[in-house]
């Protein structure tokens, strides 16, 4: 009986494991470039290069592959340094003249993987950038205040696929660009079940055990008769 309690709690093991292990891996987060490029593959590359710069302010911009939205008009496309903000991959940036307000990226295909860079956010002000997706994930992405002429970096990658995502600040008077998104659907490659071989191994390791005890009880109830 004792045998066979053991085993049922050894061979559960791993699929607790694995069910916690799936649990826990619903957001991953990148604040290093290279970490997040190392972790991807087959991504799509925005930097608004090829749209045309203006700096009347409007609420929403059409990339073909994303819609870019702001409550109240604040985005524009901007070619020239403006303070703090400024691109970081070519000469042109996504510029959200926002004051404690949020930006809106809406994708005609769903996705799991995206990182930006972020520049002119929190310069000398408190506050929070936090990221929500429509999938239900939540993040913080940074807290201020931050250092002038800083470039945030942020990525992350979802087991659950969403069509869209908010940044949201809550740092006063504030104006901050985004620039060199990737984004697109990733397949994380699946770790060595490296705990199913470890319980695997042990339990053989008890069942063998408990076969040489068993012989053994034979033998001495062999001896005791004789």
């Amino acid at each position: 009986m004792m045998m066979r309690r053991l085993k049922t709690t050894l061979l559960s093991l791993p699929l607790i494991t694995l069910l916690s292990t799936n649990a826990s891996a619903a957001l991953i987060s990148y604040t290093h470039a290279l970490d997040f490029a190392s972790a991807t593959s087959g991504l799509s590359h925005e930097s608004f290069e090829g749209t045309s710069s203006f700096t009347t302010r409007t609420d929403s911009i059409d990339f073909g592959a994303f819609t870019a939205s702001s409550t109240p008009a604040n985005l524009s496309i901007r070619h020239e340094s403006v303070g703090d903000n400024f691109a970081t991959d070519g000469s042109k940036y996504l510029r959200n003249q926002s004051f404690s307000s949020s930006l809106t990226l809406s994708f005609d295909a769903a996705i799991n993987a995206f990182a930006l860079d972020i520049t002119g956010w929190g310069v000398g002000r408190n506050g929070t950038l936090t990221l929500d997706t429509s999938s239900g994930d939540s993040t913080l992405v940074a807290t201020g205040p931050r250092t002038s002429g800083e470039t945030l970096f942020f990525g992350f990658t979802s087991d659950t696929a969403f069509s869209e995502l908010i940044l949201t600040s809550t740092s006063s008077r504030d104006s901050w660009a985004v620039d060199n998104l990737f984004f697109g659907s990733h397949t994380a490659s699946a770790p060595e079940p490296s705990s199913f071989l470890l319980f695997g191994t042990a339990l053989i390791a008890l069942r063998a055990a408990g076969t040489r005890r068993l012989h053994k009880r034979h033998a001495d109830q062999r001896v005791s008769s004789d």
